[in-house]
């Protein structure tokens, strides 16, 4: 096994077909965060962007896009704002294969968000995590016929709270794939005012992150692009939403609504009407990324267990590193009381294994 390291700007067509090529042989790679034209567009933004093409008897058998820091440690292209981790490699070979990360002269690969059936071999991993999806692949209405009691509850609650909105504020219409620059930075208005509601730092679309965001906007690839959608109440933008389309799946990635009209439950009228025009539009899957909130578990309809942990080179520093922080994090679980046992695995990692970038 050898790796041929370069930057995502330096990807050329022969390498984006075969790493599409590869894209074709698990569903799962589906995901818009697998395309190459993300990890382009962090390359865009970010220096420390770099891909891993692995070889083996003159053939590519996988990539792996990455940030590096601290020298021989990787993590996920794309950092936090990315929601499936890995690598893109041909049937029955796995990130843990020996042989992968010394051929990218790494010595650890961090990752929050990794599929389960991309974990074998990794002895930490924890499996407590899930991203729920939305079949749409038989249409709207064969997706929400399937569901039980729960969605008939929450479809009728959100027709009455529909027809509230249209008497008080204006007739209802979605527009799917917004290209207005006004609406965008709405949107993003949104967004950060919810954040300030919560009391959260209001960082959306701000630094490099906001660069890679509105660079998406402008991906036109085949196969690829950036997806605003927007909820309109008469003339007054409600909701909005930002994600990613790829191979028949949108990422459900930055929602937001405006606060004034929450009664309404604006946000779950947005997935509603963009899921019915997903369908049409030829998309199978919305995937609402890792997480138990009300409106993922109300439209989805099955999940992709996650994991998080670290792939490490055995012998390595960030190998006994890694194992040690285990070690000593899980004593102190077992010790603390339950209001602060937590704190220290955070701690560990915000300034070690998570997946949070250095600034530029």
């Amino acid at each position: 096994m050898k790796a041929s390291l370069i930057s995502t700007q330096e990807l050329d067509a022969d390498c984006i077909r075969r790493w599409e090529q590869l894209r074709e042989t698990n569903s799962i790679y589906a995901s818009p965060f697998y395309s190459p034209h993300f990890a382009m567009a962090v390359g865009k933004v970010r220096r420390d962007a770099e891909v891993a093409i692995f070889e083996q008897d003159g053939r590519i058998v996988g990539f792996l896009p990455f940030h590096r820091v601290r020298g021989r440690v990787a993590k996920p292209i794309g950092g936090h704002l990315n929601d499936y981790h890995g690598a893109i490699l041909e049937p029955g070979r796995v990130l843990a294969e020996p042989g992968l990360l010394r051929a990218a002269a790494l010595d650890a690969y961090d990752f929050d968000h990794l599929p389960l059936q991309f974990a074998l071999g990794m002895q930490s991993a924890d499996t407590s995590l899930a991203s729920p999806q939305m079949d749409l692949s038989a249409g709207y209405e064969a997706s929400i016929a399937a569901k039980g009691d729960s969605w008939r509850r929450g479809q009728r609650d959100m027709s009455r709270k529909l027809r509230k909105m249209e008497r008080e504020i204006g007739a209802v219409r979605c527009e799917f794939s917004s290209e207005s620059d006004q609406a965008f930075d709405l949107h993003v208005e949104m967004r950060n005012t919810l954040y300030r509601r919560m009391g959260l730092r209001a960082d959306y679309c701000i630094g490099w992150q906001g660069e890679v965001l509105r660079g998406l906007r402008n991906v036109g690839s085949p196969g690829f692009c950036g997806a605003l959608s927007v909820l309109y109440a008469g003339e007054e933008p409600v909701a909005a939403h930002f994600g990613i389309v790829s191979n028949g799946v949108l990422h459900w990635w930055f929602p937001a609504y405006d606060l004034r009209v929450q009664r309404y439950s604006p946000g779950l009228q947005l997935i509603d009407r963009c899921a019915r025009q997903a369908a049409i539009e030829g998309i199978c899957t919305i995937d609402f990324g890792k997480g138990d909130d009300r409106y993922k578990t109300l439209f989805a309809d099955r999940l992709i267990p996650m994991v998080k942990g670290s792939v490490c080179q055995q012998g390595s520093f960030a190998a006994r590193a890694r194992a040690g922080h285990a070690t000593i994090l899980g004593f102190a679980e077992r010790v603390l009381p339950a209001a602060i046992n937590a704190y220290p695995r955070k701690s560990v990692e915000r300034l070690w294994t998570g997946t949070a970038l250095p600034g530029r």
